[in-house]
């Protein structure tokens, strides 16, 4: 058609009543229209969009429309709506390469984002990204994910929760390899407080710093939960691995946690680099209990900021009976049923003499109970032994004349014997037994009245219970006094040949036996052995001698003031007691 022909079918097109198509209709009648049944090619699309450039304040009643029709080339070579399509840019091509990004090529980003082409990766961006690192199979690209947190930084503005995309799936990278959620992932400056039992999250370091309060705000824990916490010590005392000392500054913090009272049971207290102890062998003074015990160094920091942890575990000032049992096991276990070496020596040795000085304590008597029936202190050849097994050395020495008897017997050293006693630990005596040889004894008279006669002295160094009993004690006398000596122990029955002596207590019998000739000084030790048969005579004797071997009652007295034992008054008064009244009656 010509330009004449064309312009007189104008001219007939306004006389029939037709208008002109302003910009605004054009698009609403056709080019949308057009773009929604895909009658557009990406060159008439480019042509389009710039036109919408140059009339875009005159369509921006129709700017949502124009949104979402295909109308954006794109680098996948199709037409889309602009607001699923993303300007070109590395983060996109990182976060969704699959989604559409528009070709610029001749056209202005501005008009594009007017109609809604995202400049930055939408949401729907990070979802994709989200769902693609949740589902790597080689675990998640931390390039990716970093991208996806530099996305998030850039905005102007977060909402106060995270989307669900980005905190219900595993999409943060682990150190050690695989995935995980947000909430489930620490910072590596905190693995120090939980090693190998937490997420490490695997991204660097210098990352991890810039987007810190980010991570946080999509969930993940500043600082490892408690139970992780509690779970690397329990790591670290099983496979040895030094462990970082702030790991008891974060349980000093929770000492209310029930978790935490349950380590008293375990070797939780770090000495050395990799090496735990329990609890209860460590103090915060020096015991002499040697390498089976450690002191709290004073100047480590942990009298403050850690110590409410090592009190609730059990850390003690100093060793109390559970204690002292612990480093006795603990020694036992070391040796088993081999001699110990000096220093094990020595700590036992300090175990019992600390036991004997806790015998008031209430918890002593059951934990030498259960001590009495351990291996838990020495045989003369310096093996562990149980205390029930072993008998003290006898004043006469007998025990050294029966060999089986030779790895039971100990002696009764100052300081442990109280204690031991108490575990189990019985006299010699117990087992050796002393029967008269052809023995004609009568009822003896001599030192029966001397006893009789002496009771005002005795009564000075005796109870008066102990007094009436020697007035009762069955005395003989015999010109010539053999005995046999017989040892009982697990089953064996050994004895001596006949032998002579001066004088004896038979405790079978309840009887005191002695000879003619005997000293003043073998009768007192006899009747101390009856006075206090589960003692050492020696002491007692001392007091009893000068009685016996005094010429007259006024003797033994000046003989007990010499050795400076106090006098004791007796009234001539006679103690009678009212009558007992009897509350339902009215005396006369």
């Amino acid at each position: 058609m010509s330009d004449t022909a064309a312009l007189d079918y104008h001219r007939l097109l306004s006389d029939l009543g037709a208008r002109p198509l302003d910009i605004v209709e054009y698009f609403r009648v056709q080019a949308i229209p057009a773009a929604q049944v895909g009658r557009i090619s990406s060159d008439e699309a480019t042509e389009l969009i710039k036109l919408i450039a140059r009339h875009h304040d005159q369509l921006a009643g129709l700017r949502t429309s124009l949104g979402e029709v295909d109308l954006v080339p794109c680098q996948d070579g199709d037409l889309h709506p602009a607001t699923e399509v993303h300007l070109p840019s590395q983060e996109i091509s990182a976060l969704a390469p699959d989604l559409p990004v528009a070709v610029t090529t001749g056209l202005q980003a501005s008009i594009l984002e007017w109609l809604g082409v995202q400049r930055r990766p939408s949401d729907s961006a990070l979802a994709v990204a989200a769902q693609r690192l949740a589902q790597e199979a080689e675990g998640a690209d931390p390039a990716v994910a970093e991208a996806l947190l530099r996305t998030l930084q850039v905005r102007e503005s977060l909402p106060d929760n995270p989307p669900e995309f980005l905190t219900a799936q595993p999409w943060l990278p682990v150190r050690r390899g695989g995935r995980a959620c947000p909430r489930d992932v620490l910072p590596t400056n905190a693995r120090h407080l939980y090693g190998a039992q937490g997420n490490e999250l695997g991204l660097p370091v210098g990352a991890q710093g810039r987007y810190f309060s980010l991570l946080e705000w999509l969930g993940m824990p500043a600082s490892p939960p408690l139970a992780t916490v509690v779970a690397h010590l329990r790591h670290c005392v099983e496979s040895e691995t030094e462990m970082s000392p702030e790991v008891y500054r974060v349980l000093s913090d929770n000492i209310d946690q029930s978790m935490i009272r349950h380590l008293e049971d375990i070797a939780c207290i770090q000495v050395a680099p990799g090496r735990f102890v329990e609890p209860a062998r460590v103090f915060w003074k020096p015991t002499p209990l040697g390498r089976w015990c450690r002191t709290m160094p004073a100047d480590s920091g942990q009298q403050g900021r850690y110590r409410p942890f090592f009190d609730l575990v059990g850390v003690k000032n100093e060793p109390g009976p559970a204690e002292i049992e612990s480093v006795l096991k603990a020694i036992q276990n070391e040796f088993g049923t081999n001699r110990v070496d000096e220093q094990a020596e020595a700590a036992i040795h300090a175990c019992w003499v600390r036991l004997s000085e806790l015998l008031a304590y209430p918890d002593t008597n059951s934990v030498l109970e259960t001590l009495g029936r351990t291996r838990s202190t020495l045989d003369p050849r310096g093996l562990m032994m149980r205390p029930n097994e072993l008998f003290f050395e006898d004043s006469r020495a007998l025990h050294k004349r029966f060999p089986r008897l030779a790895h039971n017997v100990i002696p009764r050293v100052h300081g442990t014997w109280p204690a031991l006693s108490h575990a189990g630990v019985r006299r010699v005596d117990e087992l050796i037994r002393a029967k008269l040889v052809d023995v004609q004894a009568e009822v003896d008279t001599e030192l029966s009245s001397k006893i009789a006669d002496r009771v005002s002295a005795l009564r000075r160094v005796l109870d008066d219970q102990v007094v009436d009993e020697l007035l009762d004690l069955t005395i003989l006398r015999t010109p010539d006094l053999r005995v046999v000596y017989r040892a009982e122990l697990f089953g064996h029955s050994d004895k001596l040949d006949p032998e002579s002596v001066d004088a004896i207590y038979v405790s079978e019998e309840d009887e005191l036996v002695y000879v003619d000739r005997a000293s003043d000084r073998a009768l007192a030790r006899e009747l101390s052995r009856a006075i206090a048969p589960d003692q050492d005579p020696g002491s007692l004797a001392m007091k009893l001698e000068p009685i016996l071997g005094a010429s007259s009652t006024d003797e033994a007295h000046h003989a007990l003031d010499e050795f400076g034992i106090a006098g004791l008054e007796v009234t001539e008064h006679e103690v009678a007691w009212s009558p007992t009244a009897d509350p339902g009656k009215h005396s006369d």
